[in-house]
C-alpha cells in the first residue's frame, strides 16, 4: 500500500477515534452509574491516546493532524445519547457497544492491508484496546452492574 493510501486509512480511523472519544465523553455525562461512568471516562482517554499515536504516524507520512474538539460533530451522536438516557445506563451501555463493534471492525479492516512494522504495532494495541472496551461493556451488560450499586456511595 502506498504512502497515500496507508494515510487516508489513518486519516479515517483518527476521525473515527475522535467521535469515539466524544462519544464516551458525552456517555459518561449520562451515566446514572459512577462504574459506568468512571469506565465511559478511560474509554475517551483511551480514544484519545489512539487520536494521539495515529496523528503521529499521519502527519509522518505527510498528513495533517485532526485535532479532538469537545464540540465536534457529536450533535447527532449526543443527541441519540440523551434519548437513550431515558433507556438509562443499559440504554447507553447498547449504544456503546454498537459503537465499539463497528470501531473494531475498522480497525480490523485496516489491519488487512500492508503497514510498516511500527504503524502495524499501533493499530494492533488499538484494536486490542477495542476488544477490552467492547469486553468490558458486554459484561457490564450482562451483569447489569448498574444495578448492584445500590448501597454504594457515589
Amino acid at each position: 500500500m502506498n504512502v497515500s493510501d496507508r494515510a487516508e486509512k489513518l486519516r479515517r480511523l483518527v476521525q473515527f477515534d475522535v467521535e469515539s472519544a466524544g462519544a464516551y465523553e458525552a456517555a459518561a455525562r449520562q451515566a446514572g452509574s459512577w462504574v459506568v461512568r468512571s469506565a465511559f471516562q478511560q474509554f475517551c482517554r483511551d480514544h484519545l491516546e489512539h487520536l494521539q499515536e495515529l496523528n503521529l504516524l499521519l502527519v509522518a507520512l505527510g498528513g495533517q493532524a485532526v485535532p479532538y474538539a469537545r464540540a465536534s460533530g457529536d450533535l447527532l451522536l449526543g443527541a441519540l445519547l440523551e434519548a437513550l438516557a431515558a433507556g438509562g445506563d443499559e440504554g447507553i451501555l447498547d449504544a456503546m457497544a454498537a459503537n465499539e463493534q463497528l470501531t473494531e471492525e475498522l480497525y480490523r479492516h485496516a489491519l488487512n492491508h500492508e503497514w510498516r512494522p511500527d504503524e502495524r504495532a499501533v493499530l494492533e494495541r488499538n484494536l486490542a484496546n477495542e476488544r477490552r472496551q467492547l469486553a468490558w461493556i458486554e459484561e457490564a451488560l450482562r451483569s447489569r452492574v448498574w444495578e448492584q450499586e445500590v448501597g454504594l456511595s457515589q
